[in-house]
C-alpha cells in the first residue's frame, strides 16, 4: 500500500523525495514491521473472543503509539532534508519496539494459538 501512496504523495504535494528515498523506505519498513508483528499477535489473540471487534482496537492502538510517533517524526525530518543519523533517538526507539514486539510474538504464539 505504501508503494502506491508514496508516488501519489510526491505528485500531489510537490515534494522531492527521490533524494531521501532510501531513508523513507527504511522508515516504511520499520513502521510496517512493528505494526504487523503486534497486529498479528493481537488479532490471533482476540479471534476467539465474543467482543473481538471491540477488543482488537482497544488492545492495538495503545501499543502502536510508539511506532506511529517514531515513524511520523522520522518521516517529517527526512522530508525536511535531514539525514537519519540526525534522529538516532527516534530510530532507536522504533527499532527497540519492533524487536520487543517480534520477541513477544515469537515467545507467546504457541500459547495464543493453543486457546
Amino acid at each position: 500500500m505504501e508503494l502506491f501512496i508514496l508516488p501519489l504523495f510526491m505528485i500531489f504535494f510537490n515534494i522531492d523525495i527521490l533524494s531521501n528515498i532510501l531513508s523513507l523506505i527504511y522508515i516504511i519498513f520499520v513502521g510496517t514491521l512493528g505494526f504487523c508483528a503486534i497486529g498479528t499477535l493481537l488479532s490471533s489473540l482476540s479471534a476467539n473472543l465474543k467482543t473481538r471487534d471491540i477488543m482488537l482496537p482497544i488492545l492495538l492502538y495503545p501499543l502502536m503509539i510508539p511506532i506511529v510517533i517514531g515513524s511520523v517524526k522520522m518521516t517529517g525530518q527526512v522530508l525536511a532534508g535531514k539525514p537519519l543519523s540526525d534522529m538516532m533517538n527516534w530510530v532507536s526507539l522504533t527499532l527497540c519496539f519492533d524487536v520487543i514486539y517480534i520477541a513477544v510474538s515469537i515467545m507467546t504464539i504457541d500459547f495464543v494459538l493453543e486457546e
